[in-house]
C-alpha cells in the first residue's frame, strides 16, 4: 500500500515539474522569440541532416543507374538485346534433330524471309524519301568579301644611323674591356 502511495506522490511531482517546465518554456519563448526560434531550428536541423545526407547519397547512386538504363532503352539497345537473346534461343533449339528443332528451324526461315522483304521495302522507302538537291543560293550584288582575311604586314624596323653607331660603340667598349683584362692578367 505504501508503494502505491509513493508511486502516486512521484507521479504528482513529475506532472507538476512537467507543467512548470512547459510554463517556463512558454514564458521564455514569449520573452525571447527570435533566439527560441533559432534554437528550435538548430535542433530540427541536427535531427534532419543525417537523414538528408543518406537520402541524397541514395538518390545520387540510383540516378546514375537510372540515366544509363533509360538511355539504353531509348536508343533501342535493351529491346534489341531481348529480341536477339530470344532469337539465339530459337536458333539453339533449331540445331536439335527432332520435331521441336524442325519447328524452330522453319520459324527462323519464315522470320528471315519476312525480314529480308521488310528490309528491301525499307530501303526503297529510304531512297524515295531522300530530299532533292537544291540549287545553290545566288549571291547578292553587293561587294564581294575576300575568301580569306588579310593578315597585317609586319613592319621591319629600319636601321637608323644612331642604331648603327650604338652597336659600334658597344663593340668597341667590349674590346677595350677585354684588352684591359688581358693586360691586367699579364702584369699580375
Amino acid at each position: 500500500m505504501n508503494d502505491v502511495q509513493n508511486d502516486s506522490k512521484q507521479a504528482e511531482a513529475t506532472m507538476a515539474d512537467a507543467a512548470t517546465g512547459a510554463v517556463l518554456g512558454i514564458v521564455d519563448a514569449a520573452s525571447h522569440p527570435v533566439s527560441t526560434a533559432r534554437r528550435e531550428i538548430r535542433k530540427l536541423e541536427d535531427r534532419g541532416q543525417p537523414v538528408n545526407r543518406k537520402v541524397t547519397r541514395q538518390v545520387e547512386r540510383n540516378l546514375g543507374e537510372a540515366v544509363e538504363t533509360t538511355g539504353e532503352f531509348l536508343d533501342g539497345t535493351i529491346p534489341e538485346k531481348f529480341v536477339l537473346s530470344g532469337i539465339r534461343l530459337v536458333k539453339n533449339t533449331a540445331r536439335r534433330r527432332d520435331l521441336v528443332g524442325n519447328v524452330a528451324y522453319r520459324t527462323l526461315v519464315v522470320l528471315n524471309g519476312g525480314l529480308e522483304m521488310t528490309l528491301r521495302t525499307l530501303n526503297r522507302l529510304e531512297n524515295a524519301s531522300e530530299p532533292p538537291t537544291r540549287p545553290a543560293k545566288s549571291r547578292s550584288t553587293g561587294t564581294a568579301r575576300p575568301a580569306t582575311r588579310k593578315r597585317p604586314t609586319v613592319t621591319v624596323r629600319a636601321k637608323t644611323k644612331a642604331t648603327t653607331t650604338r652597336k659600334r660603340v658597344t663593340k668597341a667598349a667590349h674590346s677595350v674591356r677585354t684588352t684591359v683584362r688581358n693586360t691586367a692578367r699579364k702584369t699580375a
